[in-house]
């Protein structure tokens, strides 16, 4: 064996001790993957399939993150992807117990539709504008702290505000699948009768997501803007978006206007109707 053989001999049985030893990396015969210091005392028949342990050399190995993609690789910086606990570390911090996903530049949720297309189901942008497609919520509340206010003032003209207002029913089209998904499901060509069902599948489940809803009521977002511009934000698509709960003051106080209006009337004719009996 050649000198240099045998040094690379060396140095690999150096490292396969090294690695084994301090277990920073570890694949199991049954083929489990340990990444960090496993804590002592562990199951080792009741685990996940990939187990990530803190960087801490406690008994609770806190600070554990898994990160994916360029890893913040811009001007910047920054991670795009990780999960764990952001503020748990080796040295101390908060411990929240809370699964955080981060992403740099936002969060997508995707579903069918290619690598290089998906279908975006839910997205969270990084100005906090959450687009959820087909929205079905329950339960929902908003932040309304009335701490967390300055410059507080009533609303003024609510009544007129509300009148130039127009309420439409209309269908909703907006197409869920792309024209370069569809273009891309039909340039397939399918070599059995598996794969050609599972694209007529497919081409099914693309044209439903693309029928519009009928039937539904708002308003139009350019028409709000006009009026009220503080409701109407424009997505990352370049399509403008309502502020409908914001709207829900602004008919509180012109009910309220409207019921002070109703009862000044009242009275007007019921002193009409008094003077008129005592004539």
């Amino acid at each position: 064996m050649k000198p240099s053989q045998k040094l690379f001999s060396v140095f690999l049985f150096a490292s396969l001790c090294a690695v084994h030893l301090s277990a920073q990396l570890e694949v199991a015969t049954n083929g489990k993957v340990k990444l960090g210091n496993p804590r002592p005392g562990d199951d080792t028949n009741n685990e996940t399939t990939v187990n990530a342990f803190g960087v801490g050399t406690d008994t609770y190995r806190i600070g554990a993150r898994i990160s994916f993609g360029d890893y913040g690789a811009s001007s910047t910086g920054g991670s795009n992807i990780f999960i764990g606990e952001y503020s748990a570390t080796s040295t101390g911090g908060s411990d929240s117990d809370a699964l955080q996903l981060h992403g740099k530049n936002a969060i997508w949720f995707t579903t069918q539709g290619s690598a290089n297309s998906p279908f975006v189901a839910m997205r969270l942008e990084s100005n906090g504008q959450l687009l959820v497609r087909s929205t079905i919520a329950q339960s929902q509340s908003s932040l309304s702290d009335i701490r967390l206010k300055s410059n507080v003032k009533a609303i003024e003209n609510s009544v007129g505000l509300l009148r130039q207002l127009n309420g439409i029913k209309y269908d909703f089209n907006l197409k869920l699948v792309s024209q370069e998904q569809m273009a891309a499901l039909e340039l397939a060509r399918p070599t059995n009768e598996k794969e050609r069902a599972s694209i007529a599948k497919t081409r099914a489940e693309f044209e439903k997501l693309n029928q519009p809803v009928k039937d539904q009521y708002g308003f139009s977002a350019q028409a709000v803007k006009e009026i009220l511009p503080e409701l109407v934000t424009e997505t990352p698509d370049g399509y403008l978006a309502v502020n409908y709960v914001a709207m829900v003051p602004i008919l509180v106080e012109a009910l309220k206007a409207q019921q002070v209006q109703i009862e000044k009337l009242q009275q007007e004719l019921t002193d009409i109707r008094t003077n008129c009996c005592k004539e």
